[in-house]
């Protein structure tokens, strides 16, 4: 598994992914370099995936036989139907997806995903179905063709995967000049533009790496380890 795959994993968490980017990105401004950064997003990432894709995948990744079939087992049988009120569709046969709420479902997306680091040639990270590709250069015309060279490639990708990049939630952002990057970045006909404030694994990041929302992540997580402790203590009178 690549390194560059950070959910869903040991050691390995939303704030793990962030220190490193942002390591990433302070270094290669201490050396006077411009920084792009192009986040992406994909729509309806869990449930696009195609079963005989991924057993595809397991088997150019030397799985065995007799594993494919039990893999084709956990497939195999299922079904989904949709309740609006008291209407209720027929059932179909769930032909994509991983398995909702399963423990399976997140280790076969990360193998399905694994390849795109091949894929293209800009430092990436990815965190579920967010990816970050950036690209540090002494010009900005370099890292905004290297950034837009590397989207293309991505979207090929994902449309080999039959997946679809959601291009509204896409955005770039630029760290070490005053100036924006080019904002014709266009990734399929659509214009991404360049933004000073990132949305990145639930933090907002801005151009001068400053971060926002960072101590309200960590009050809930305090908060919730209390109201867990206290489920657990007994108390005496």
């Amino acid at each position: 598994m690549s390194d560059k795959s950070t959910a869903y994993r040991k050691k390995h968490s939303c704030e793990v992914a962030l220190l490193d980017l942002i390591e990433d990105w302070k270094l290669a401004l201490d050396n006077h370099y411009i920084v792009g950064i192009l986040s992406t997003d994909m729509s309806k990432a869990f449930d696009s995936l195609y079963h005989s894709l991924i057993q595809a995948k397991l088997k150019a990744y030397g799985i065995g036989r007799s594993s494919l079939t039990l893999i084709d087992s956990y497939f195999a049988n299922r079904y989904y139907r949709v309740r609006l009120g008291p209407v209720t569709s027929d059932w179909e046969p769930a032909t994509r997806g991983c398995p909702q709420g399963s423990a399976f479902g997140p280790l076969l997306w990360n193998i399905l995903q694994n390849d795109l680091t091949s894929c293209v040639y800009s430092n990436l990270n990815m965190c579920a179905d967010d990816h970050q590709f950036y690209s540090a250069d002494s010009t900005a015309t370099n890292v905004h063709n290297s950034l837009l060279a590397n989207a293309e490639s991505a979207s090929a990708w994902y449309q080999a995967n039959f997946l679809k990049g959601n291009l509204d939630k896409y955005q770039t952002m630029s760290l070490g000049t005053k100036q924006n990057l080019d904002n014709n970045l266009n990734i399929d006909n659509y214009e991404v533009k360049s933004v000073n404030y990132l949305k990145l694994l639930g933090v907002t990041i801005d151009n001068n790496l400053g971060l926002k929302n960072i101590l309200t992540i960590y009050e809930k997580k305090v908060y919730w380890s209390i109201n867990e402790a206290e489920k657990h203590v007994t108390y005496g009178y």
